[in-house]
């Protein structure tokens, strides 16, 4: 899990009095008590607000988002390599110059942003940043090699990343002691949920979240060699994408064997009905372009039904001989008509021809 804080570092030594001046000092009586050796006391100059928040990690499967991030990133990566300073406000704004140098085209103002990072204010370092936290039976441990650092300006029409290695682990401040990764986001005030600030340093805090890049990228040694690592690591979490809907789409085609081979009445009837009705009006229509494929049309029918017709009409009188008049050529004729109208109709294939044959006079006889 990665934990979002405000507030995170180091507070600056501030003058404060140690102690009342002992000319100040007088005796105070009230509700008949007497307060005359008070001790001295100390007062707070400020008061500052922190704020904690546990973020899940970014699952670069399901927020296509953060993917074009960092492909957005490792298309013109700015990274620092073994910086080393001794002060904090040095590190931030070498990195900030380092930003407005590959990119000249932002015009970005250095003291714009890093008034956006640090907060002169409450003299802390960093108002807003994200941390990995790890669980263990004796709770969680905040996670103090990287840090992510959010700045939220007007100075930026999109979001810009800047990346930092450190040469020695360098102290932060409280639960951040030992910083060797720094990455710093700056986001416009105005923007899209999936693209504020908090979900852009979230992409970038998983990433550092992983032991195993964090060791690969403490062994490079070149900025080149440092991109170079997020490209392998993009190119494993596109792979390990890819693996997981190619077991998504064989796990849905598994189900849908098991689903087709499921016995349901009239299922492929049903089947075969759907696949076909696309088809049915081009069955009526595509051979209707002119008057010599309509008179082909009318000559076939009445030849059809007259060749119908004679034996409807012999089996018919079969059929009433061994019915007792039950079923005479009438009924045959309807019968045979209806059959045929409903097989064009739903058989899915209108020109096969529905006529009464012997063996059905035979088995009505029997």
């Amino acid at each position: 899990a990665v934990v979002s804080t405000q507030s995170t570092g180091q507070r600056k030594q501030s003058k404060v009095p140690t102690a009342w001046d002992k000319k100040a000092r007088r005796n105070i009586v009230f509700g008949g008590y007497n307060f005359d050796d008070i001790q001295e006391s100390h007062m707070c100059s400020k008061l500052y607000h922190t704020k904690r928040k546990v973020l899940s990690l970014k699952n670069y499967h399901d927020e296509a988002r953060a993917m074009r991030d960092i492909e957005k990133f490792l298309a013109h990566p700015v990274v620092l390599f073994k910086v080393h300073h001794t002060l904090w406000e040095d590190i931030v704004e070498e990195m900030i110059c380092k930003l407005c140098s590959e990119k000249p085209e932002l015009n970005l103002n250095v003291n714009s942003a890093m008034n956006s990072i640090i907060s002169n204010e409450a003299d802390y370092v960093l108002p807003e940043c994200i941390q990995g936290i790890t669980e263990t039976p004796h709770g969680p441990v905040t996670e103090q090699s990287f840090i992510v650092v959010i700045g939220t300006t007007d100075a930026v029409n999109e979001n810009q990343v800047v990346m930092a290695l450190l040469e020695q682990p360098f102290n932060f401040g409280k639960m951040a002691e030992e910083i060797r990764f720094i990455c710093i986001v700056l986001c416009p005030h105005k923007t899209k949920q999936t693209k504020s600030a908090i979900q852009v340093a979230r992409t970038y805090a998983t990433l550092l979240a992983d032991d195993r890049l964090r060791h690969n990228l403490l062994n490079t040694h070149s900025p080149e060699e440092f991109a170079h690592e997020f490209e392998l690591e993009c190119t494993r979490i596109h792979k390990e994408h890819e693996r997981r809907e190619k077991i998504a789409t064989m796990s849905v085609k598994s189900k849908a064997d098991d689903k087709r081979n499921q016995w349901v009445p009239g299922k492929d009837m049903l089947n075969d009905f759907k696949n076909r009705i696309k088809y049915y009006p081009s069955d009526y229509t595509k051979d209707v372009r002119d008057c010599i494929s309509i008179q082909k049309i009318i000559s076939t029918t009445l030849f059809l039904y007259f060749s119908l017709l004679l034996p409807g009409i012999s089996m018919g009188v079969l059929d009433a001989k061994y019915t007792g008049g039950r079923i005479d050529s009438k009924s045959v004729i309807i019968a045979q008509a209806l059959s045929g109208i409903l097989w064009g109709l739903f058989g899915g294939q209108p020109l096969v021809v529905i006529m009464t044959t012997i063996p059905i006079v035979i088995y009505i006889k029997i």
